[in-house]
Formats: structure tokens, C-alpha cells, sequence
């Protein structure tokens, strides 16, 4: 169910909301993952309601799909992807080879991004070690 339905808006039904239904398919056919949840009914629909959509997953995405998935899930249906947009993004055209290519740049900075947090984290380490040796 799409965020305006769960907070009780007075809302028809439209393609808006099937929209909404297929970006929540998409995205768990991609990933094998579910695109909001939480350990209880309310966490989830405070997680749809409320929270963006992230992209945890142990496999990289192509940044086409992440463009795609975070139009799809927009909160708010006036901004959501109408349905001829959708059917004409990238992600919808790409050839299996451009797709591949876009997965492997996905992997070298998803590579890059964590070599750059694990430096950080380890320099932050090292300057709490000198702190606490003064």
C-alpha cells in the first residue's frame, strides 16, 4: 500500500497507486528484498509513510535503478513517476550489455565508497587513540 492510502487521506484509486505496487515488485525481484519493513505491522507502515527507500543490498544496483525504484517510491503521488515516464526511463531501455556495464561501475563505487568509510573510520580511530594518550 502506498504511503497517501496508509495515512488515512482520503485518496481514488489511480494509476498512482499501481505504480506504487509495481516499484514495491520490482524492487524485491531485483534485490530479494522487501523496499520497507520493520519487526512489527506498525514499523512497516511507519517506514512506508515516513522513511526513504534504501538501497542495503548485498548486490550492487545499477544507479538507473536506483533513479527508477526512488521515482516509483516517491511519498508523494502528485511527484510519483506517471506510467508513460516510467515505461521510457533508462533503466526500462538498457540493453543486457549496457546494464552489465552499469552494474560493474556500481560495484567499483560501491568499492571506492567503502574503502573511503573504512579510511575514515580507521583515521577517526587513530586521532581517538591519540586523544586518549594525551
Amino acid at each position: 500500500m502506498p504511503p497517501e492510502v496508509l495515512s488515512g487521506s482520503k485518496v481514488e484509486a489511480g494509476p498512482g497507486i499501481d505504480i506504487w505496487a509495481l516499484g514495491v515488485m520490482l524492487f524485491t525481484m531485483v534485490t530479494g528484498k522487501l523496499p520497507f519493513f520493520g519487526d512489527s505491522e506498525d514499523e512497516v507502515i511507519n517506514a512506508i509513510v515516513k522513511k526513504k527507500v534504501k538501497f542495503d543490498c548485498e548486490k550492487p544496483l545499477s544507479k538507473e535503478f536506483k533513479d527508477l525504484i526512488t521515482k516509483i517510491l516517491n511519498k508523494d503521488p502528485e511527484k510519483r513517476i506517471s506510467m508513460f515516464d516510467l515505461q521510457a526511463h533508462p533503466w526500462m531501455e538498457m540493453s543486457d550489455e549496457d546494464l552489465e556495464k552499469s552494474i560493474e561501475e556500481a560495484k567499483v563505487e560501491d568499492e571506492e565508497e567503502k574503502k573511503s568509510e573504512d579510511d575514515e573510520l580507521h583515521m577517526m580511530e587513530k586521532l581517538n587513540l591519540a586523544d586518549k594518550s594525551k
